[in-house]
């Protein structure tokens, strides 16, 4: 209880300067603001919040593009079930792979973030590739 009123009284001796600079000490540096418009605080943006909504939502993505391969070579290839689930498993079985490649490379000689460019590079690619790839047989 000693502890609370001293700390209490020394807080409200702080100036209006200095609890200013606390707030712009605690805020992000980089001019980020908050959805109200205020400068953004360190403790309470991005962390692990923020990285369990990407997850999820590239999880998400990645079951809807699973179930819609699989109707896809189906109903407009034309492909029989044992060829659409060939195609399904090759495409996970490449997915698994490249994963594991880019742990390597992340791991060994790139780095995070130069792996991550690298591998949205041919993410690109790829899907302009499979576009145009599908364009034509269509």
């Amino acid at each position: 209880m000693y502890k609370k009123a001293i700390v209490a009284m020394w807080f409200l001796r702080l100036t209006a300067m200095e609890r200013s600079t606390r707030i712009v000490d605690a805020s992000t540096k980089d001019g980020t603001m908050d959805i109200y418009g205020k400068p953004a605080m360190k403790g309470k943006t991005g962390g692990w919040r923020s990285g369990m909504l990407l997850l999820g939502l590239a999880e998400f993505a990645f079951t809807g593009v699973e179930v819609n391969m699989v109707l896809f070579s189906k109903s407009v290839l034309r492909k029989s079930n044992a060829d659409a689930a060939n195609t399904f498993s090759t495409w996970v079985g490449t997915l698994n792979i490249c994963t594991l490649f880019g742990a390597f490379l992340s791991d060994s000689y790139l780095g995070r973030f130069l792996t991550c460019v690298v591998f949205e590079v041919v993410l690109v690619i790829v899907n302009k590739l499979f576009n145009i790839n599908q364009s034509v047989l269509l």
